[in-house]
């Protein structure tokens, strides 16, 4: 019964991946405190890697106020750092966000091989895989990143890091930054 559970959610994820990128739509610009999402998605990647040795950090501020879809949003996330873990069989993963005044940032650092650096104008596209590992997905999570980070007129930028990781790094521009009632 475990292995039919996994499989179910496997492909309940691939649906809602390949419904994310089917639309194209406004995305609701409600309030919402990015550091909270944050939070919720640290918790879900701690728990995808507890049988690896794998710390998982993060550093920023307690409160960042942004306005956008907060389910998407917490799908970028949990795209991010679900690579991450699955990519990284040791180390360290942190998670970074800033605030300046006229950005949002959003950084998720690794300790794993990196990908070649000839592959980063690929890694968006749609079911292409950097990685052949077997069991290592079917390549939607980046484009959903890069779907959903679009649709809030974001950013998204790869670098590999010395001597081994990869970071993945969205940036969004700061618009009306008046939040009341931000739950």
């Amino acid at each position: 019964m475990p292995v039919l559970k996994c499989e179910l959610q496997r492909l309940s994820s691939i649906l809602d991946s390949l419904l994310i990128l089917s639309r194209d739509q406004p995305i609701p610009n409600t309030p919402v405190d990015l550091a909270v999402i944050v939070g919720e998605s640290l918790d879900r990647a701690r728990a995808l890697a507890a049988d690896k040795p794998l710390v998982i950090h993060y550093q920023g501020p307690k409160t960042v106020l942004f306005r956008g879809d907060k389910a998407l949003l917490g799908r970028l996330l949990d795209n991010l750092l679900e690579n991450a873990v699955k990519y990284s069989q040791a180390g360290e993963i942190i998670l970074q966000l800033e605030q300046a005044p006229n950005i949002t940032r959003v950084r998720v650092t690794d300790q794993g091989e990196g990908v070649p650096s000839e592959h980063f104008a690929k890694l968006t596209t749609p079911f292409f895989r950097a990685k052949t590992r077997q069991g290592q997905g079917v390549g939607l999570g980046l484009s959903v990143v890069q779907h959903i980070a679009k649709a809030h007129a974001g950013t998204l930028d790869f670098e590999n890091l010395e001597p081994t990781g990869f970071a993945v790094t969205v940036t969004f521009p700061r618009g009306d930054t008046s939040f009341d009632n931000v739950k």
